[in-house]
């Protein structure tokens, strides 16, 4: 087993944790294409719209498999590497816990809210999402904490070969039944998360008792959950919606179009999942570090993330006829949602910053609101617009949280500034009063 005390790399570190997380996603974004192109094929527009929806109402509830406990490891981890398998266990021990009940209750919600489907259909692609690839996504960050880049990388690359083999074989099968592709997907990530779970174990040692209580760990996390799981809502709630109002088409092509967005995003993802780790350790120094980090970082994100919604916008054609001739309506998806990636760049780094110096529970509140909004809004605009009013409630309530989160840093920014000032105020300002 590997030293868990050897000390973190600084020299270039910032560049190779980018290229190879890029590396990882960018791989992951091309067989997600592949797992796309063949869903898109075998099972036209209509379908695939009930897939999304149904993919899109899990993942409502997939940051809640461990309760944050792999952002808490995060965390631990950068103040020392002893920590490593104590949080490593008590990510599993949510899991399987508070996890559990929480998929029961899922699949329950699922029944009432998409009549229309399968139950067990649900609890099959559940069990995907929420627990294999839970699993998978925790095993992720905890590469991150490590600082292991390389093996993370590894890891996005094959569970985007279990997602594309499993799309592949069921378009080879001439099957539509979403039952066969949910197995399927179910299948190829279970030993995903199997095998990376035992890498990390062979290196780094085995998962031990969490130092503290369940009780104290859910609520170390629930902070993290609550943001992520927010950002799911904002995320995903337009096409479970579309797909619960009948809108089947329309859930087909807005999801079309937003995986396209998303892939056009991986290189922006890529430099704040390399960076994440350091807005921690940033902000054990103080809030203005994590400024001055989230600053140099900002101009190159920009600029990708508008590089990356003009792509996908210029692709779209490219993409629709990949997808099959039902999908022409993707374009003005595509081109609608070109702004999507650096609304969601500048929220990153900004809310990075919040989580970083410790103040991460306002950043779990206002998600939370505007998450409440975006249901809101949607449930108003998507009955007589259908996927052109999902588009326009995402870039409201998306909107709205970056100017949030903005105003709440700047404000601690100038309160800190005040206080030092405050205890040592330069020459001429000094209180004279006796």
């Amino acid at each position: 087993m590997q030293s868990i005390r050897r000390p973190m790399q600084r020299a270039g570190a910032g560049g190779r944790r980018s290229m190879w997380s890029f590396t990882g996603l960018l791989g992951r974004a091309a067989l997600s294409t592949v797992m796309v192109i063949a869903a898109t094929r075998a099972l036209g527009v209509e379908d695939y719209g009930v897939l999304v929806g149904v993919v899109a109402f899990v993942n409502l509830f997939a940051p809640l498999n461990a309760m944050g406990a792999g952002e808490v490891l995060i965390q631990r981890v950068a103040q020392s590497r002893d920590n490593f398998r104590a949080a490593w266990g008590a990510v599993f021990a949510l899991l399987l816990t508070v996890g559990t009940v929480l998929y029961l209750v899922m699949v329950l919600l699922g029944a009432l809210i998409l009549p229309s489907v399968d139950p067990l259909t649900i609890a099959v692609f559940g069990a995907a999402e929420f627990v294999a690839a839970g699993v998978i996504g925790n095993n992720v960050r905890a590469y991150a904490a490590l600082d292991r880049y390389r093996s993370l990388a590894v890891c996005y690359l094959a569970e985007g070969t279990a997602r594309a083999g499993a799309a592949v074989v069921f378009w080879a099968s001439a099957s539509t039944d979403l039952l066969v592709l949910g197995l399927l997907m179910l299948g190829g990530l279970t030993i995903v998360a199997l095998g990376t779970s035992l890498a990390l174990g062979h290196h780094w040692g085995l998962p031990t008792r969490p130092t503290r209580s369940l009780a104290d760990e859910g609520r170390a996390g629930a902070p993290f959950a609550i943001t992520q799981t927010s950002d799911m809502v904002q995320t995903n709630i337009d096409k479970a919606l579309l797909l619960s109002f009948g809108l089947d088409r329309d859930a087909g092509i807005y999801g079309a179009g937003y995986r396209l967005s998303s892939y056009a995003m991986m290189p922006v993802m890529a430099v704040l999942s390399a960076a994440y780790p350091e807005f921690f350790r940033r902000g054990q120094v103080g809030l203005a570090s994590a400024m001055a980090y989230s600053k140099r970082l900002r101009r190159p994100l920009m600029g990708l993330a508008i590089l990356a919604g003009v792509g996908a916008a210029a692709l779209s054609p490219v993409a629709a006829w990949a997808f099959g001739d039902q999908f022409g309506g993707v374009v003005p998806v595509a081109v609608g949602l070109s702004a999507y990636p650096l609304v969601k760049a500048l929220q990153a780094l900004w809310g990075d910053v919040l989580t970083g110096t410790g103040h991460q529970s306002y950043r779990s509140r206002v998600q939370v609101a505007t998450a409440v909004l975006n249901i809101a809004v949607n449930l108003v605009l998507i009955p007589p617009f259908g996927w052109q009013g999902a588009l326009v409630a995402t870039y409201i309530s998306e909107m709205v949280l970056l100017g949030l989160l903005v105003r709440r840093v700047k404000a601690l920014y100038r309160t800190r500034r005040l206080d030092r000032l405050a205890e040592d105020p330069p020459d001429g300002e000094r209180d004279v009063t006796p």
